[in-house]
């Protein structure tokens, strides 16, 4: 899977749980998100 390909899959999720998420809650699911992808998890997610 090329990184467009997981920016865009992290998005559709980002915008079906956010609206259910404060701003902690966001953070923590970024850091999840970005912990399950490993190395470079953080720039896409970022992204």
């Amino acid at each position: 899977m090329s990184n467009d390909e997981l920016v865009e899959t992290i998005r559709k999720k980002f915008e079906r749980v956010s609206t259910v998420l404060d701003e902690r809650g966001r953070r923590v699911w970024a850091l999840a998100e970005a912990e399950a992808l490993g190395y470079g998890g953080q720039s896409i997610v970022a992204k």
